[in-house]
């Protein structure tokens, strides 16, 4: 479990004992990205294509490549011109690649089986045993900017410009029919993450929570959210419709609170 990052002046390795070494493979070469396939072979994306162990491809020749990653046997490269798979040999050695992606592409993070790429667009999801498309996510379409994203355990997580969004990776990445209307939660400055279900917050006089809430069901209908909260197993408000996608509470008495969340269409 090694660690490789660069500067515009070399390249460096923090390795498992928390040292740091320079990699003696790196050639000067202006690397925009790194991805290490083993101990002895990494690849340099750069302005001008892609370097095996500071030997210049012919593949990708003199185009910038914005993010590399080496997943089991595949070299996963995104450009501005879209993203490609290319097949190693046991020893790294590159061989036929395909274009899986059409457009610019920023960033490459996997799980055991799916990778996601960012896209200019949004955020496109690959079974990684085929390299079929599974989903795309249109941020465009809710309005949103996704900065940064998470694929650990099983849920994905979108850092947006709206707040962060936790996503069940089942809906996403599982898909057999269109996704039912699912209400997903926001997180608060408090870093809580809603997919846990349960928050417990350190009682202060006149404590306030603000939640938020919204819809991602990959469709153009118009959605409507209602919410209701319970105090210590009572029901304290009827049902009433979210504004903004915030629910407030304000001046709460210790105890528990449950904010109950359904998502309509119209």
């Amino acid at each position: 479990n090694r660690y490789y990052f660069t500067t515009k002046s070399a390249c460096f390795i923090i390795n498992d004992d928390g040292s740091i070494s320079i990699d003696t493979m790196y050639k000067g070469i202006n690397t925009l990205t790194i991805a290490p396939l083993n101990d002895s072979v990494c690849f340099y994306g750069t302005n001008d294509g892609i370097y095996r162990n500071g030997i210049k491809l012919q593949q990708f020749s003199s185009t910038r490549i914005t993010k590399l990653r080496t997943i089991g046997s595949k070299l996963v490269v995104c450009t501005q011109e879209g993203a490609f798979v290319v097949q190693l040999t046991e020893e790294g050695e590159p061989g036929n690649s395909s274009k899986i992606l059409a457009e610019n592409c920023y960033d490459i993070k996997a799980d055991n089986s799916y990778c996601y790429i960012k896209t200019g667009s949004g955020l496109a999801i690959f079974n990684t045993k085929d390299w079929k498309l599974v989903n795309a996510i249109n941020a465009g379409t809710y309005a949103l900017s996704i900065n940064d994203y998470l694929v650990e355990g099983d849920t994905l997580t979108l850092a947006t410009n709206e707040g962060v969004y936790y996503i069940p990776k089942r809906l996403v990445c599982d898909l057999k029919n269109t996704v039912i209307p699912t209400v997903y939660l926001s997180c608060s400055l408090t870093g809580f993450n809603p997919s846990k279900n349960i928050a417990e917050i350190t009682y202060s006089k006149k404590l306030s929570i603000t939640l938020s809430a919204d819809v991602l069901d990959y469709t153009n209908k118009s959605k409507r959210i209602d919410y209701q909260i319970t105090y210590n197993s009572e029901a304290i408000s009827n049902w009433q419709t979210m504004s903004d996608r915030v629910i407030m509470l304000n001046n709460l008495k210790p105890g528990k609170y449950i904010v109950t969340i359904k998502a309509k269409e119209g």
